[in-house]
């Protein structure tokens, strides 16, 4: 609801994609978490979304609590997945302080590195 507000555009929801903007087929990715996200927090895909028929990925953040929501970036899919850093479950985070370990197979890539999607609001 953040992103589709956001770059004005309607929830279509379906397994492959969330929202359509004229012909881009966008998937938000959202995380829940405890404080603001860093830069060097990463955004992930699971390997086993990988194949959803989607063209963008936009990735959010959003306190346990709902206050708050960040609108962390996004990518092309194709980008993302052609730049991202493949962990497998059981790895543990090498950005985290406290030893998070993958619970899935997945690609991931850091906030700092998303593309703005000002575009998108157009």
């Amino acid at each position: 609801m953040i992103v589709s507000e956001y770059i004005n555009a309607p929830v279509s929801n379906t397994y492959d994609y969330d929202i359509i903007k004229g012909e881009i087929r966008i998937d938000v990715k959202t995380k829940c978490c405890t404080s603001k996200p860093q830069e060097d927090y990463f955004c992930s895909v699971a390997a086993f979304n990988t194949k959803q028929d989607c063209d963008v990925y936009i990735f959010v953040r959003i306190l346990e609590d709902f206050s708050k929501a960040w609108i962390l970036g996004g990518r092309s899919r194709s980008g993302f997945l052609k730049n991202a850093i493949f962990f497998k479950k059981g790895e543990i985070d090498p950005s985290s302080t406290f030893g998070w370990t993958f619970r899935a197979d997945c690609y991931n890539m850091k906030i700092a590195d998303l593309k703005e999607i000002n575009n998108l609001r157009k």
